[in-house]
This record gives C-alpha cells, structure tokens and sequence, in this order.
C-alpha cells in the first residue's frame, strides 16, 4: 500500500544530501553556521499493511498544518519550518507504535535557490501533482517580492496565479484530479473572493462585489469542478455561476469552517453548534450527517478532509 504525503521542510545546506536517511522529515537540526534552505517535497510511503487509522485521505486536501514552527535567519531572510502535513507526523508515530519499518521515496518539488522564498500549504491529488503557495524573491535579494499559488510534479512547475494577475494575498490551494485548482484570494483593486484556475482560464466562484463575502481562505475543489467555500460563517459550493448553499447557520450551527468537497458534490466541514461544542458533518444541500461531534470522546473537533467517494 503506497499513501503519498505532501510538506515541506527547511534544511541546513550542508545537509540536504542526507535529508532522506532522516527517519523523521520533521526533525530540526542546528545549522547555525549554514544558510537554511526551502524544499517543497513529497514522500511516499510504502506500508506492509494498510493502517488501521490514518489521517491522511487520497484526493483531499489533507488535514492540519502541524508540528513545531521555528524561525531563524538565513542570509538576510527570516525562515520558517513548519510540516504542512500533519499525516507525516502520524504515520511516523504509527510505525514507531508498531515496530514497523517503512521505506520513503522522495520527490523535490521546488526548493528556495531559484525564485521561491518560502512555501505555504499544499495540496495534492490522485496523480501526484501538488498545488501550494509560495513567496516569491524574483530579484535574489533576500526580500519578498510577490506571491502565489503553483502546481508541480517534480517535473514541471506552472504558475496557476500570482501576484502579477491583479492579486496581492493568497490562502490555502485545493487541487482536482484534472489539475483545476481552487484559491482565496485579495485583489489588489480591493475585496477578495474564491477563484479557480488551471493556469489558462480563471473562473470568478463567488467574490466581495457580490452577496457573500467574510470568505474562508481554504476552498475545496471536487474533479468536476465545483469549489465548495466558506462564507458569512456559512457553507457554499459554486462552479462559477449560481451559488449553492450548502449548510448555514439558520439550524443549529453558529459557525461553518473548513469544507471538503466530493465528487459527488456531498460537502463535509466542521461546525460549532448553538448548544455547545463541535463535530464533522456532511452535506449535499437537502439532508446533513452527523459524522462525529465532541459530545461524547472529543472535546474539540477540527479541519476535516474526505476522499473522492465520501
């Protein structure tokens, strides 16, 4: 069984050759007498059994940014370590748990030596292309200079859009099997909105000059196209046209976040109640699921992700 994780790590460069012998992607190391160093990578893991849990579902936007954050400066530049998968952290703790050995293939996405400054969130899908967010320092000198959202499968890299198309800030990617990925972004006209593009064709989904706006920053794009969103505390999916409101805070919800879109169109996201405390739900619009809630074992429930079928 092979699951796919996508993150990134700040690396000493003297140590970079060794990166894949580090039993765990996530460990920090001194390098205080070397420039840091940015590479967006995803790792392969090929388990002798299926786990019994696992965080991390295929064709979803995964889980949590986790793990420890750390910042130091690098030739001028402040850097910053942060595993964007947090799946990472638990297959590690998985196979510690059991004994297992494991072994990793690694693929260099992007690194910071050419015009990337520093990697943000990722997303990746069915045939192994990630979409992430990056700063940019087009010029070399050390100094942010522009922003945006890029694909890459270690191969080729493709600007999906940037800070030269009319934006100034960018949030979370979510990519589709078919390579479409779903952004929030703030224009530099003023107002922000939910956009999807392939890199040639950019699709407006809902913005600030329309009805909704308080847009959640993590939109979900399923293979067909249709980007679910948060806005105004509630839950949307749109394709850029009409909007559907998915679940909102008319019941017994106070506040939608974080959706996660299937290719059936059923929508699961996290929401805290009228009541009291939190869960998962799902829904298509018409009926809505309970999938867990913090009545019972957890006490705070957060950023759900779900695969392709539900």
């Amino acid at each position: 069984m092979g699951l796919t994780l996508t993150f990134w790590q700040t690396f000493a460069s003297p140590c970079i050759s060794d990166f894949p012998q580090k039993k765990n992607p996530g460990g920090s190391f001194d390098g205080s007498n070397s420039a840091s160093y940015h590479v967006l990578l995803t790792r392969t893991a090929f388990l002798a059994r299926p786990l019994l849990f696992s965080p991390l579902v295929t064709g979803a936007t995964v889980g949590w940014p986790g793990g420890s954050a750390m910042a130091k400066k690098g030739k001028g530049r402040i850097r910053s370590r942060l595993i964007i998968c947090a799946a990472a952290m638990g297959l590690v703790l998985g196979f510690a748990a059991r004994g297992e050995a494991a072994s990793y293939t690694f693929t260099k996405l992007e690194d910071s030596s050419g015009s990337f400054l520093r990697f943000g969130f990722a997303s990746i899908n069915d045939v192994g292309r990630v979409a992430f967010s990056a700063a940019l320092d087009t010029d070399s000198d050390g100094i942010m200079d522009g922003s945006g959202i890029f694909t890459s499968n270690g191969t080729t890299t493709t600007t999906i859009a940037d800070s030269s198309d009319g934006f100034s800030l960018f949030g979370s990617p979510s990519i589709s099997d078919g390579g479409a990925v779903a952004f929030w972004a703030s224009l530099d006209a003023g107002g922000n909105g939910i956009f999807s593009s392939d890199g040639i064709t950019r699709t407006t989904i809902a913005d600030t000059s329309g009805p909704l706006g308080s847009f959640g920053t993590n939109p979900s794009v399923n293979d067909a196209g249709a980007v679910a969103f948060q806005a105004n505390l509630n839950i949307f999916t749109g394709s850029g046209g009409s909007t559907t409101t998915i679940a909102d805070t008319s019941g017994p919800f106070s506040s939608l976040n974080f959706p996660s879109i299937t290719n059936t169109g059923t929508v699961a996201f996290q929401a805290f109640l009228d009541a009291g405390g939190s869960g998962i739900f799902m829904s298509d619009g018409t009926t809505t699921t309970t999938v867990v809630d913090s009545s019972s074992t957890f006490s705070a429930l957060r950023f759900p992700g779900t695969n392709n079928g539900g």
